[in-house]
């Protein structure tokens, strides 16, 4: 049995448009304004439930704080989702590289009308946020939007993922055989379905319905596999295989999904041992994934009809600077 963890960092920011017949479209003048993840948001991820289906606007000054349940003056409220990237997940390269992922919410005319400082989205109203942010201005200090009432008011969430940096690595001792491990992000800039990726929308889409899990199928690959860049997959032959997941109840506070993949007696068999497992963290069904990681091992793990395989790993998520 392995125990491995590791994790990513979620950062967001908004942008606001608003529009009348008479006008047209105003681009407001202020900065992009980054959000703090609140604690419910981050408890969210472990739990079920929607996530971000929801955009809140308000008219509070008070500084956003890790406890943080609702808007401090909660103004109005829309389900209406008109733009982004309709779900989809887009890569950034850089150092460091990261995916993300753009909703735009719409207030219809006169909804949002009045004074407005602070934002947020969340799966409802109340006491159901994920993050919240003060609005800025074009220096980056706290400002106040007008929004007439002819005008309507969209709302841009911008909502980045930055895979881990840094290989996770130790040893696993097997009917007394010590083998090596190495643990990289794998696939983090494709999105999409046929292999294991990045997609966001299999973490915070508002259809997402699970807790936090490693997907029930993962891609094992024969002996001689080599571990792959963070862009791509493990080299070798992979051969898509189902496992039983077991996933501890989430635990408020902690951050952090610790689930188990078990190759049973009939699945993962390979001639030679297994050198690789590509596998996925989401919340959204059994195949679909979310975060992708590859685990490359020093040598092959013996794995036949006569052998289970128990591999446990912990994904944590937090707030990136």
């Amino acid at each position: 049995m392995i125990n491995a963890q590791i994790g990513m960092l979620i950062k967001g920011e908004y942008t606001f448009t608003a529009t009348s017949e008479a006008r047209g479209s105003r681009e407001l003048g202020v900065a992009r304004s980054p959000n703090l993840i609140v604690n419910s948001g981050l408890n969210r991820l472990g739990g079920s439930g929607v996530v971000m289906n929801t955009c809140l606007v308000g008219s509070g000054s008070t500084t956003p704080a890790a406890t943080d349940t609702a808007l401090a003056v909660p103004v109005a409220s829309t389900t209406t989702i008109v733009g982004g990237t309709g779900g989809t997940t887009t890569y950034v390269a850089g150092s460091p590289d990261y995916v993300q992922m753009i909703t735009t919410y719409r207030f219809a005319e006169g909804v949002a009308a009045g004074n407005l400082s602070e934002v947020g989205v969340g799966w409802g109203t109340g006491s159901a946020l994920f993050s919240r942010a003060l609005i800025l201005d074009g220096g980056g200090s706290p400002t106040t939007l007008t929004i007439l009432s002819d005008e309507t008011l969209d709302v841009t969430y911008t909502i980045r993922v930055y895979p881990p940096t840094t290989d996770v690595t130790g040893s696993i001792t097997l009917d007394g055989v010590s083998y090596g491990y190495t643990i990289r992000p794998c696939n983090v800039s494709t999105s999409g379905t046929g292999s294991y990726y990045w997609d966001l929308s299999y973490i915070f889409s508002s259809s997402s319905i699970n807790s936090m899990r490693i997907g029930y199928r993962s891609y094992t690959y024969a002996a001689g596999a080599t571990i792959g860049a963070r862009t791509a997959l493990p080299s070798g032959t992979s051969t898509l295989t189902d496992i039983t997941v077991t996933t501890l109840t989430y635990v408020p506070g902690e951050f952090k999904c610790r689930s188990t993949m078990k190759f049973e007696l009939a699945n993962g068999n390979a001639a030679g041992g297994i050198s690789a497992i590509a596998f996925g963290f989401g919340r959204f069904s059994n195949t679909y994934n979310g975060c992708a990681f590859q685990i490359v091992f020093d040598a092959p793990v013996p794995k036949d009809a006569t052998k289970t395989l128990r591999l446990t790993f912990d994904l944590t998520w937090a707030n990136a600077a």
